[in-house]
């Protein structure tokens, strides 16, 4: 039995081996799949220049975000705090143990 994320990544790397332009040709082609008839796509897709009006019309509309930027890897907010309060309580701690150091060097004199 094969998994879904096993097409998964024969998705990505096939994505990956493609050159760019072809990548756009796809990427607009399955955007446009449900809102153009199929006769329609291909005179488009087929005509050099009216493709190139076509393309530069739809880049207009932001790509989708790449996996490697999506939310769910970016660093949440709460772990930013508790390193910022943990830092600060390194901080305190060094300062008292100077001042316990201090006072005790100066008792001893």
């Amino acid at each position: 039995m094969v998994s879904m994320g096993y097409y998964k990544n024969i998705e990505v790397e096939a994505q990956q081996l493609y050159d760019d332009e072809l990548r756009e040709i796809v990427e607009w082609d399955m955007a446009h799949r449900r809102i153009m008839s199929p006769v329609d796509r291909m005179r488009i897709i087929s005509d050099e220049k009216l493709f190139a009006r076509a393309v530069v019309a739809w880049r207009g509309v932001p790509a989708p975000m790449k996996a490697a930027n999506h939310v769910a890897l970016q660093t949440l907010r709460r772990d930013i705090r508790r390193r910022e309060k943990q830092s600060m309580l390194g901080w305190v701690l060094i300062v008292v143990a100077l001042g316990v150091g201090l006072a005790v060097l100066v008792v001893n004199l």
